[in-house]
Order: structure tokens, then C-alpha cells, then sequence
């Protein structure tokens, strides 16, 4: 078997010389379900970012995961209480996620962050500032971006859909 750390970045590499950033993923993914390569993010427990910050109870509220890989982020956002949506743009990760956790609540998606779906709307999206920040490289303007004023790294965005 592969390095997958070596194979994710000669894939990254490879696609975006091609003009399709996001391929690679698939690519990934599909090699390590054929056992060609070892999965290098393939972890059962939530990152460790994510299970710092999200201590307290999510009942009666929506969270969606982006990127939700093989689902071990979107597993402890929902143990949490959150009715959780969890999409991935690969279409070999989803359904591998969704044989991980076969009695899971998660809505387990394919789905691409840069084309939504109608009607998604969620009180809480995990990601890094620096993840919503690369949102205006695809097509989106943002409205606002702010800080959460109460000692803990959140942040708060908005943005609009480029006009084509």
C-alpha cells in the first residue's frame, strides 16, 4: 500500500495543474477504498479542534459538516445533540461514512460546497477562518466576516453568490 499523505499531494498537485481543484478528492478517496493507499486523514475520533470547542449540548438545533470525509466529525457533532447534515465531495466517501456508522441520525451527503443546495440553512458550521476566508477564491462575495466578541475563536460570515 501507498503513503496517502505522498499520493493526497502528487493527486492535489495533478488536479490543480488541471483546472479541477477538488478532484483529487474523489481520486483519494476511490484509491484507498481499492486498498491501493492508507487513507492519511482516516481517524474514528473527531478533530481535535472541533472536540475543544463544541462541549455543550446542540439539541433542538441544525449543524452541517463540510468536507465530511469518512464522518468521525460529523458523528461527534450529532452524539452532541445537533440534528447533523454532512456532505463530502466525494462520492466514494459518503457512502463509505454511511457503512462506518450504519444506525447514525447524520443526513451523509455528496455534495460541493461552492453549489449548495436549496433550502440548507444551519445554526452551526464548523470551519477555520482561514477555510471561510477562501470562499471569496470561489465565486462568493462576502457581505461580513466577524469575530465573536466572547473569548472563544467563532466566527460569523455571510456571503452572496458572484452574479456569472
Amino acid at each position: 500500500m501507498n503513503d496517502g499523505d505522498a499520493e493526497s499531494a502528487r493527486l492535489a498537485a495533478r488536479a490543480l495543474a488541471d483546472g479541477r481543484p477538488t478532484a483529487w478528492f474523489e481520486e483519494l478517496y476511490a484509491a484507498a477504498a481499492r486498498e491501493e493507499i492508507t487513507m492519511p486523514w482516516d481517524r474514528t475520533r473527531p478533530s481535535a479542534l472541533l472536540a475543544d470547542w463544541l462541549t455543550g449540548s446542540g439539541t433542538g438545533r441544525s449543524a452541517v459538516v463540510v468536507g465530511c470525509g469518512l464522518g468521525a466529525d460529523a458523528e461527534f457533532v450529532a452524539a452532541h445533540g445537533f440534528a447533523t447534515t454532512a456532505f463530502d465531495i466525494s462520492a466514494t466517501a459518503v457512502p463509505t461514512a454511511r457503512q462506518r456508522y450504519p444506525t447514525s441520525p447524520v443526513d451523509y451527503r455528496t455534495a460541493d460546497l461552492f453549489a449548495p443546495r436549496d433550502g440548507w440553512a444551519f445554526d452551526l458550521v464548523a470551519l477555520t477562518r482561514a477555510e471561510i476566508g477562501s470562499f471569496a477564491e470561489h465565486g462568493l462575495d462576502p457581505v461580513a466576516i466577524e469575530q465573536a466578541d466572547d473569548g472563544i475563536p467563532r466566527w460569523r460570515a455571510e456571503f452572496l453568490r458572484s452574479a456569472p
